[in-house]
């Protein structure tokens, strides 16, 4: 069997959606490639276990590659700056905290911060661009905003700068019926898998490279 390449969208702390979808609907195997395009943690039951789960999977054999999103970004300043964990909490930090049952940022173990703190902010294949948000167009280096790429919300992509290759990111919350209906350049994934209560919302969903194929899975926490 070859090895494939799989994204996933924002996994925000559902870990057992997070295994439904690789191990049972996707049978991930040894040497397949599989990018997760950040908001791993936070609004979700169980950030400690997904990263646990990470860990699993490199032992195996997958080729984990991780990106940054927003959500990390938060911690990361929550951790290096009193004023921001607040605001972290608020926008799902407590989840992850109480996932690892303490009560600040700088209790987390450090391979956790670690993980978090150095994880890639983008990654490029001949036929696609991962990135959690996305890219700003209006710069002439695509990659030099890095804000942009866990925040931003719209592009408008020139198919020629970026070699008409496909980007493929989360961040921006869309229902699964509009998600596995894609095919163009813009590729998003992030299917509110933590907001069971949207409609069309509340799935985890994953694109396979090589087939254009969607699989997607309702979350299960």
């Amino acid at each position: 069997m070859l090895a494939r390449q799989i994204a996933v969208g924002d996994i925000h702390g559902c870990v057992r959606t997070f295994r439904e979808l690789v191990r049972t609907k996707l049978n991930i195997q040894s040497g397949d490639q599989l990018i997760l395009l950040g908001d791993l943690i936070d609004r979700g039951p169980d950030t400690k276990g997904v990263i646990d789960e990470i860990f699993a999977l490199k032992s195996e054999g997958v080729r984990v590659h991780v990106l940054q999103g927003n959500h990390e970004e938060l911690m990361i300043a929550a951790y290096y700056g009193v004023d921001q964990m607040e605001y972290w909490r608020r926008c799902g930090g407590q989840d992850t905290l109480n996932s690892f049952g303490v009560s600040s940022v700088l209790e987390i173990p450090i391979k956790y911060r670690e993980f978090i703190q150095y994880s890639e902010m983008y990654f490029e294949t001949p036929e696609c661009i991962f990135v959690h948000a996305g890219l700003n167009f209006s710069k002439r280096d695509l990659f030099a905003d890095l804000d942009a790429m866990r925040w931003i919300r719209k592009m408008e992509i020139d198919p020629e700068r970026i070699g008409y290759r496909k980007i493929v990111h989360g961040h921006t919350p869309r229902p699964y019926t509009e998600i596995i209906k894609q095919n163009k350049y813009d590729i998003n994934l992030d299917a509110g898998c933590a907001y069971t209560e949207l409609p069309g919302m509340g799935y985890l969903v994953a694109y396979e490279v090589g087939t254009g194929e969607f699989t997607y899975v309702q979350n299960c926490e």
